[in-house]
């Protein structure tokens, strides 16, 4: 008999935070118990299932059947506690810069960041959340606008928006760069892909001042004369949040 362990895979993605807006580690730390707790009674289900409805002969490879089931389990435990560990850095983030989002919000806003990280090989939480404090002016407001016209959290100005919409086969609407959700994961498609062709300080080059800039500037060496003055501020600004947080302490997490 073949369990499908992922039908009872446990997503414990909750409200990390009271209703006083503070952290609250114990909801998280008794989740990731009752994730382990679950598991290991799945285990010992299959075990005793197996054991009391096969034969002497088949026993072995019963039991090696077994072991690879709690292989997979081991693995999936691995992968839900990074998750969990991810997710709350993220919030912890996002709480510093006094975000006007509601906490349910944050919670989908942090699921989505982490879900580009696994869509995106060549991105890691640091990195769109540096992207995203510096391009909303350290708000985390969803609904920021600069003064030439770029909207959302990560500062898509609407006809690069349109081309992303199109790209992910989305239905293209006037306020569609608002919505945090739709804004993160364009955003972040966008980063990969500047990224993959210019690697990271001419990705974050080319997501602020156009990849042809990118392009002229590294095919020159990255000369200090090429880039607009706001794209060559913008690099290390960018790059120092990304250290900031990728050296957060964990006595900062939540």
């Amino acid at each position: 008999m073949k369990f499908d362990l992922e039908y009872y895979r446990d997503d414990i993605i909750t409200k990390m935070e009271d209703d006083n807006g503070n952290s609250n580690r114990t909801k998280m730390k008794f989740g990731y118990k009752c994730m382990r707790c679950s598991y290991i009674a799945l285990f010992l289900f299959c075990s005793l299932f197996i054991v009391g409805t096969t034969k002497n002969n088949d026993i072995s490879s019963q039991f090696n059947h077994v072991q690879f089931q709690m292989n997979e389990i081991e693995t999936i435990i691995k992968k839900d506690i990074f998750k969990q560990e991810s997710i709350k850095k993220i919030l912890t983030i996002i709480n510093n810069y006094e975000s006007v989002m509601d906490s349910v919000l944050r919670c989908e806003v942090a699921n989505v960041i982490f879900e580009m990280t696994i869509k995106y090989q060549n991105l890691d939480i640091d990195l769109i959340c540096a992207t995203i404090t510096h391009e909303s002016a350290r708000t985390w407001n969803p609904v920021v606008k600069s003064p030439v016209g770029a909207i959302g959290l990560m500062q898509i100005m609407p006809s690069t928006g349109e081309m992303l919409v199109e790209m992910e086969g989305i239905e293209w609407y006037d306020t569609i760069l608002n919505d945090p959700i739709i804004n993160i994961k364009l955003g972040s498609m966008y980063l990969s892909t500047l990224i993959e062709m210019y690697e990271i300080d001419g990705g974050l080059a080319a997501y602020n001042g156009g990849p042809r800039r990118a392009e002229r500037w590294i095919r020159y060496n990255k000369a200090d004369n090429i880039l607009p003055d706001e794209t060559q501020k913008y690099i290390p600004f960018v790059l120092g949040y990304y250290k900031l947080f990728l050296n957060m302490d964990d006595s900062r997490i939540m």
